[in-house]
């Protein structure tokens, strides 16, 4: 027996490039529809699109963050989106001394 699993994805009228349904992004990640409203509501992920409730394909490997923050530390979303919030910063400051190490100027 052979199983499948489908993502529904759309493309959007306005913009170049792919976007995730929610039931598509709930398929990607294997995390039900009302954890990631959840996210949403948080501001912890958002949308491309309201209406139809679309999703940029990257949006996963930021949900697929927020859950290991979330379960393996037991942390409440709220205090997921300020562990991320300094981690996105750590990380572009990171970025930023590197490009200033290979003599990248100012920004």
């Amino acid at each position: 027996m052979r199983l499948e699993r489908r993502v529904t994805v759309r493309k959007k009228a306005h913009e170049e490039g792919l976007c995730l349904t929610l039931r598509g992004l709930t398929v990607c990640t294997g995390i039900p529809f009302a954890r990631i409203r959840e996210m949403v509501q948080e501001g912890l992920i958002t949308p491309a699109s309201e209406k139809p409730l679309l999703f940029r394909p990257e949006v996963s490997r930021r949900i697929m963050k927020i859950e290991r923050l979330s379960s393996h530390l037991s942390l409440s979303l709220s205090v997921v989106g300020v562990v991320i919030d300094l981690v996105d910063r750590l990380e572009a400051l990171e970025q930023e001394l590197e490009r200033l190490r290979r003599g990248g100027g100012t920004p």
